[in-house]
């Protein structure tokens, strides 16, 4: 028989799913032109298996941190993510690798120690409360990048952009 933690873990694994399928859709119809405009095509271009991938990785970090933060402290939590984030991407980071100048290795640090502190505050809202009600919070990091990217880089954000973060929100 089912405990309760165990429906609300597999209602937050199907929630996570239903996102992936709307991301999914909405990466399937949009293909890049060479001059960069984009434009629906009928194919599928093989960086979207990434986007995709992304997303199952996505769901199954928070599924799983939600369910260490019964028995594990935030910063045990912290240490696993960047262990399986590290053997995970050794491989590609390795046939792809370029040694960075000293400027980049700032900015690279900079985004490690962000990014710690980040995960950290993460893992505590998990064992806070319930992935369906820390992720929506999680999804704002979305509309606050369309907004840095203009502000900082006057970047604008396209229909197809505006659309997809409707419903990846939604």
């Amino acid at each position: 028989m089912e405990t309760i933690e165990q429906r609300i873990t597999t209602l937050e694994a199907i929630e996570e799913i239903k996102q992936l399928k709307a991301h999914y859709a909405l990466c399937a119809d949009a293909k890049y032109t060479e001059d960069r405009q984009r434009k629906p095509q009928n194919e599928i271009d093989p960086a979207m298996f990434v986007a995709v991938g992304s997303a199952l990785f996505t769901s199954a970090a928070m599924v799983s941190m939600k369910a260490l933060t019964s028995s594990e402290p935030p910063m045990r939590i912290l240490f696993y993510f960047f262990l399986f984030g590290t053997l995970l991407l050794l491989p590609p980071a390795i046939i792809t690798w370029q040694t960075p100048n000293s400027v980049q290795f700032v900015w690279l640090i900079g985004a490690g120690l962000l990014g710690a502190v980040g995960q950290n505050f993460l893992a505590r809202a998990y064992d806070a409360a319930e992935v369906g009600v820390v992720a929506p919070f999680d999804f704002v990091r979305l509309p606050l990048a369309a907004l840095l990217g203009y502000l900082v880089f006057g970047e604008i954000i396209d229909l197809w952009s505006g659309g997809g973060t409707v419903v990846i929100i939604g």
